[in-house]
């Protein structure tokens, strides 16, 4: 799946049992993709000495502090910028 740059995309909240690179933080919140990283071995397979294949797109998706922390007292221009991968995310 591939998504485009401006393009909205919610993560997963599904809970997930050992090693992930998904932040629980982001988890079933909306951001925008705003970079490309390319195709990456999927790290969860790695992670338990699997080949990791198919590869995964890694994407970064930028957030905005209010909508994942409700009592963020930051400026109100603060982003914050995770790289996530494409099986994490869906489409808005």
């Amino acid at each position: 799946m591939s998504y485009s740059i401006g393009e909205r995309v919610m993560v997963d909240p599904r809970h997930h049992g050992g090693h992930h690179r998904t932040p629980r933080y982001i988890k079933g919140r909306v951001g925008e993709v705003v970079a490309h990283h390319g195709t990456y071995r999927n790290p969860e397979g790695l992670a338990y000495h699997a080949d990791g294949l198919p590869k995964k797109e890694l994407v970064r998706v930028r957030f905005h502090p209010l909508d994942l922390f409700a009592d963020y007292r930051g400026a109100p221009h603060d982003l914050i910028e995770v790289d996530v991968f494409e099986h994490w995310l869906s489409k808005v």
